[in-house]
């Protein structure tokens, strides 16, 4: 019961000191994050690498060694004596080269040069990110904290004090007045801490969430172009819409210096739009990204094609308790259709191919209700999502097969299955279409232990090989006699969409069995694989937070990268390779949870759609 003269005064103060709780384990977790990405590694120059100029070293990605990191090669100086007890205290150390990581391959890294250093040897130490110069810009007014933590995390950077680094700090869309050293530079803004190399090529990016700052909700923008080609979009008052030419192509994505207008909010129907967004040139040699609207719930799957017949492509993108149907349209997602599963189905993957010819693509769900599989097949009718087969009794997946292009294929549920060794029965096994009926039709030929989700075929010399992720999320490549060539050592994939398994034990718990992420192959012999960041589990929980997607390739020897996404500060759930804009042109579409909720909002947690450019 409340004091009539105090009481008034608990509920507040109460509120407060859960406010302040809830958000302690947020900045402990942010620290320690940014204290493994950003961390000291520990590396030997081993020798010369073949290409000119690099290093070989001893560091590779299951080390968190990654593509732009920075490595200090240092030289151990005078020892530091105590003048009272004469005890040796340590070295001084200083900086003889730094070297910028450009290749990650298995067991070691490709390393060049940043400047001068043509005395390096073999046998010398490198430390990733330690010796080097750091700045905090701070474009919010409200980052004091965010450096304090990342003061904690990183205690190996030289830092450069708040007020002296805001003093120095260019105007947001400004170049920085003079050449930075080679070290690390931290922008903190509305859209979230962005940590850049010292020529301003991004790093690593966090979203407000991770460090507790609540994210700026911006209802219109503009891009404004920002150090090293990054645009921000900054929130400004809506003005009266002008008339504007028809364009003459209807690409979402133009070229920074092009940019006039990005987009936002569709019109035309209920959206959620919860953040700022942000326009960015994330592909090296590659003109941008566009990011779609904030949509509330966890999403399992996309997939872009043409669903009404047409002739142009949709974008569907599948939550755990929905499906919806949007069109890019002149740089807008407008909303196009919607179906709400029931309470007790729960969809695991989203695929679509026209199994029929009738020009429209359909799509396909892996579903399961009450423990059994209950797949569907849904068509967009009239404008209207049907769903036409609540009841298929396997999972499935569209999959490119060699020389034939792409099919959708099946597979039945082990019944008996631990989740040791995997969660399906059987051979995978060809889908065709009936009137409304799905068929199972003849087995396809694949090594044994690939299950249906998480592999690919790639052309490597006029040679079929598979690539494949590995129950504990290890990228695997095996010939078609099931040899493995290569086998990671770094964690790949990684996905949250997950189903309940019954054991067979009487009074065991029930487990949850987590699918594979999506592998695609690209015509140059180059597969995409999603990679995931953060809490796996298996059969427990997961729960990433930082995402990218990597292209791959054989060399006769390993996979080795080819290039990358750079990193998002949000789970990757699916990907796909369309042409989304409809402007004759594919892209890499990406559907990212960027929150997963709190308890203030009942852990729902939002996602966006992106759109990379790929040229």
């Amino acid at each position: 019961m409340l004091c009539n003269r105090t009481g008034w005064l608990k509920v507040p103060l109460l509120l407060w000191v859960v406010l302040v709780l809830s958000a302690l384990p947020a900045v402990a977790g942010f620290e320690a994050e940014v204290a493994r990405d950003l961390g000291p590694k520990v590396a030997t120059l081993v020798a010369p690498a073949p290409t000119a100029g690099e290093w070989l070293i001893d560091a590779d990605a299951a080390q968190g060694v990654q593509t732009g990191d920075l490595f200090a090669v240092v030289l151990k100086g005078a020892p530091i004596v105590h003048p009272v007890t004469k005890q040796t205290l340590g070295n001084l150390e200083t900086v003889k080269a730094v070297l910028r990581v450009t290749k990650v391959k298995s067991g070691y890294s490709y390393a060049l040069p940043v400047g001068s250093a043509d005395d390096l040897k073999a046998g010398e130490v490198a430390r990733r990110f330690s010796g080097l110069p750091a700045t905090f810009w701070d474009y919010t007014g409200k980052g004091e904290g965010v450096l304090a933590t990342l003061q904690g995390a990183l205690p190996d950077l030289h830092w450069q004090s708040y007020s002296a680094a805001q003093a120095g700090r260019p105007d947001q869309g400004a170049k920085p007045a003079a050449v930075l050293e080679p070290g690390l530079v931290f922008v903190l803004n509305a859209q979230g801490l962005a940590v850049k190399d010292h020529t301003l090529q991004p790093l690593r990016f966090y979203r407000p969430e991770q460090f507790g700052m609540a994210p700026t909700v911006a209802t219109a923008a503009a891009p404004a172009p920002g150090p090293g080609g990054l645009g921000f979009i900054v929130p400004q008052q809506p003005v009266a819409a002008q008339p504007q030419p028809a364009p003459t192509a209807p690409a979402i994505i133009a070229p920074a210096s092009q940019a006039t207008a990005m987009p936002g909010r569709a019109s035309g129907g209920p959206q959620s739009v919860r953040g700022g967004l942000i326009y960015n040139t994330q592909f090296e040699n590659r003109d941008g990204v566009w990011y779609g609207p904030r949509q509330e719930g966890h999403p399992i799957g996309l997939e872009v094609g043409d669903m009404d017949g047409d002739g142009k492509k949709e974008v569907a993108v599948a939550f755990k308790d929905r499906l919806e149907v949007s069109r890019i349209d002149a740089g807008n997602l407008r909303p196009v259709a919607r179906y709400d599963f029931p309470v007790s189905r729960k969809a695991l993957s989203l695929d679509g191919l026209d199994l029929n010819g009738d020009g429209r693509m359909e799509l396909y769900l892996s579903s399961v209700q009450m423990l059994e599989v209950r797949s569907l097949l849904v068509e967009l009718r009239d404008g209207q999502l049907l769903a036409v087969n609540q009841d298929i009794p396997w999972f499935t997946r569209s999959v490119i097969l060699p020389g034939e292009g792409r099919v959708l294929l099946g597979q039945e549920l082990d019944p008996q299955s631990n989740g040791k060794f995997g969660e399906f029965a059987g051979p995978l096994f060809r889908l065709s279409r009936a009137g409304d009926t799905v068929q199972k039709g003849a087995t396809i030929a694949i090594p044994k232990g690939v299950e249906l989700f998480g592999f690919s075929f790639l052309e490597n010399n006029g040679q079929s090989l598979l690539a494949s992720l590995t129950i504990d999320d290890k990228l695997k490549l095996v010939d078609p006699t099931g040899r493995t060539l290569w086998e990671s050592s770094e964690n790949f994939g990684g996905s949250e969409t997950a189903f309940e398994r019954q054991l067979q034990d009487a009074g065991a718990m029930n487990r949850f069995a987590f699918l594979k992420a999506r592998l695609e192959p690209l015509p140059d012999g180059t597969v995409l694989v999603p990679v995931n960041e953060g809490i796996r589990a298996t059969s427990l929980f997961r729960q990433f937070r930082n995402s990218h997607l990597r292209a791959v390739g054989f060399d006769g020897y390993s996979m080795v990268e080819k290039w990358r996404t750079r990193p998002q500060g949000g789970y990757l759930a699916d990907f796909r390779v369309a042409d989304a804009d409809n402007d004759g042109a594919d892209e890499i579409v990406m559907v990212v949870m960027f929150s997963h909720g709190g308890m203030f909002d009942g852990g729902y947690g939002n996602s966006a759609v992106l759109v990379y450019e790929l040229q």
